[in-house]
């Protein structure tokens, strides 16, 4: 698990790295991006982080769209790291890399709002989503609502993703990244992302919010 993890960030990386041949190459770039990140005069490339998804902090700031990592994902495909589109009955869909398998729901998790609870092998990282109905009338009654359940919530901020609102937020207590997106009838959606520590899953977890959308 945690190889298959080292390979999707070590892609991710790769993917966001421009190549120059030429150093007139490289400042061209630079002049035209307003980059000052180190380059090593002679050498055939220089190394350019990932920024836009470092961590899952970027949702503080920039609202996420599929379109910001699509190529990105056909890239990672080309390279043997895969992924697919589940799907849910509220209409939303996320992309899945193949290390996390569906787990089978209980009566009991489904009477608790579940629609999806995905695992990976070794059982050290896991999405779980859950839905609630008319649970609210906007994202400042959600923000009560959560603070109101989990006091060891931290950094919650509205989002937008694909142009869904909601909030994401941290959840000490049980480690998790999670993303609350509303719908047109109050309806909740929850993604729970699991570790929430872990920097490595954090940038995949941002990865796969960013292909949260509604699948018509």
């Amino acid at each position: 698990m945690k190889r298959t993890i080292a390979l999707l960030i070590s892609a991710v990386m790769l993917l966001a790295m421009p190549v120059f041949a030429e150093e007139d190459d490289y400042e061209a770039y630079y002049d035209e991006e307003g980059y000052e990140e180190d380059y090593d005069e002679g050498e055939d490339s220089w190394e350019y982080p990932f920024e836009e998804m470092d961590d899952f902090e970027s949702l503080q700031e920039n609202e996420l769209n599929y379109s910001d990592i699509e190529e990105t994902l056909y890239e990672l495909e080309d390279r043997g790291i895969t992924g697919d589109f589940v799907y849910f009955d509220m209409g939303l869909m996320i992309w899945l890399p193949d290390f996390l398998k569906e787990s089978r729901l209980s009566e009991k998790d489904i009477e608790e709002g579940y629609v999806g609870y995905y695992v990976s092998e070794d059982e050290e990282t896991i999405l779980a989503v859950t839905y609630h109905e008319d649970l609210v009338k906007d994202l400042a009654e959600l923000e009560k609502a959560i603070k109101k359940r989990m006091e060891e919530v931290s950094d919650v901020t509205s989002v937008r993703i694909n142009g869904i609102d909601g909030l994401s937020y941290y959840y000490e207590g049980e480690d998790t990244l999670t993303i609350d997106l509303i719908d047109d009838y109050g309806g909740v959606t929850e993604f729970s992302f699991y570790p929430g520590s872990d920097k490595d899953f954090a940038l995949i977890a941002t990865i796969m919010t960013a292909t949260i959308q509604y699948s018509w």
